[in-house]
C-alpha cells in the first residue's frame, strides 16, 4: 500500500469523488452485507413470541422500557457468549453470540415497542479473541439505556431510565454516549474484522 498527499485547496473546488480503484476491490462483486433494515426488523414469529411475552399478567401493566429489559433478561437465561458477530435472528434462535448480538436484540425490541435507546461505550479490560497471521482482535463492549420517552439533553439530565449491561465487570470503565447511526456502525465494523480474519479484503471492504 502506498500514501498519498492531497493538495487542500484544490481538493475543496472539486465536485467529483476520485475513480474507484478497481485493482484494490472489484466494483460489481456482490457481498452479503445485511441492510439497516435487516438489523432493526423482526420476523412476524418473533413479534409474536415477543407479544405473548409481554402480556402476560406480571408485564402487561409495566413501562415498555421494563419490558424489553425482561424480554431481553429472559432471552440471557443460558445465553451463551461467543466471540463472533451474530445477526438478530441467529442470537434470537440459537441463545448465542457476543455484546453486540445483543445489543443489536436490545435495539430491535425497543423500536418494536417504540423504547429509545440510548447507547454507552464501555472499556473492559483488553479481551484478546483472535490472532491471525498479522491481526490481532480484542473486545469492548457498550451498554444500553432505555427510555419510555425521548430523552432531551444529555442522558443524564434526570428521565426515568433503565440500564442493561450486558457482561459487566467490576474493572469496566465507561466511555461517549454514541448516536444511533455509530452504535449500528460498529456492528458493521465488526463484520469487516470477521471479513479481514478470512482473507476477504473486497468484503472487508464493502462492511
Amino acid at each position: 500500500m502506498s500514501a498519498c498527499t492531497v493538495n487542500t485547496e484544490n481538493a475543496y473546488k472539486s465536485n467529483h469523488l476520485p475513480e474507484f480503484n478497481h485493482s484494490l476491490v472489484q466494483k460489481y462483486t456482490l457481498f452479503n452485507v445485511p441492510s439497516i433494515d435487516s438489523l432493526s426488523s423482526l420476523s412476524e414469529a418473533q413479534r409474536q413470541e415477543l407479544q405473548a411475552f409481554i402480556s402476560k399478567d406480571d408485564m402487561k401493566d409495566l413501562p415498555n422500557r421494563l419490558k424489553v429489559a425482561h424480554f431481553i433478561n429472559d432471552k440471557m437465561v443460558n445465553f451463551n457468549y461467543e466471540g463472533r458477530n451474530s445477526t438478530i435472528s441467529e442470537s434470537w434462535e440459537s441463545k448465542s453470540g457476543n455484546c453486540m448480538a445483543l445489543a443489536l436484540l436490545t435495539y430491535s425490541i425497543a423500536k418494536e415497542l417504540d423504547v429509545y435507546p440510548v447507547f454507552q461505550v464501555v472499556y473492559a479490560s483488553p479481551v484478546l479473541t483472535n490472532i491471525t497471521a498479522d491481526l490481532l482482535v480484542t473486545s469492548d463492549h457498550v451498554r444500553t439505556f432505555l427510555y419510555d420517552e425521548q430523552p432531551s439533553g444529555h442522558y443524564l439530565s434526570g428521565s426515568t431510565s433503565t440500564v442493561i449491561d450486558y457482561f459487566p465487570d467490576r474493572f469496566d470503565r465507561t466511555g461517549a454516549i454514541v448516536s444511533e447511526n455509530e452504535f449500528l456502525a460498529m456492528f458493521y465494523r465488526n463484520l469487516a474484522a470477521d471479513a479481514l480474519l478470512l482473507q476477504n479484503y473486497g468484503h472487508a471492504f464493502f462492511c
